[in-house]
């Protein structure tokens, strides 16, 4: 069951938690915790190994360390960066970058969305994600977000 709540200070999870609402100061998630949010987080994200932060809705905190898992659905504020470690972003997630925003493909690719266009109609898929692959500074075609 998700605990509806606005948190203000940066949450330390130790266990499984779902929270419906905004992490506004970030998160760390220790090793075999998993951190869900349904609404907006932001701050810095601290992803211990064997950790997993899940946000369906909007991310836009730092990810300041990620050594487990961050799964993101929605919009996604991101900067492709050397360390970012294993990162999965929902097929149709909105991602904002310093270049501009882009519509995650399902192959992976970015496809640019201009501010003078709508963006048409985003149907975020939480089953199928794509996999930011650092050494190549892109994501990987969708894939079946339990394998991840």
């Amino acid at each position: 069951m998700a605990e509806a709540h606005d948190f203000p200070e940066h949450l330390v999870v130790t266990s499984d938690r779902m929270i419906q609402g905004a992490v506004r100061a970030g998160a760390t998630v220790r090793s075999g915790g998993q951190l869900t949010v349904l609404g907006a987080f932001l701050g810095p994200a601290i992803v211990e190994a064997d950790a997993i932060l899940m946000v369906q809705g909007s991310f836009n905190g730092e990810i300041e360390r990620n050594d487990g898992a961050l799964l993101l659905y929605g919009q996604v504020g991101f900067e492709p960066r050397a360390g970012v470690g294993r990162v999965a972003v929902g097929v149709d997630s909105l991602i904002t970058t310093s270049r501009g925003a882009f519509r995650l493909a399902p192959d992976g690719d970015l496809i640019e969305v201009h501010g003078d266009q709508p963006a048409g109609s985003f149907n975020v898929q939480t089953d199928k994600v794509c996999v930011y692959v650092e050494e190549e500074g892109r994501f990987r075609a969708g894939r079946d977000r339990n394998s991840i």
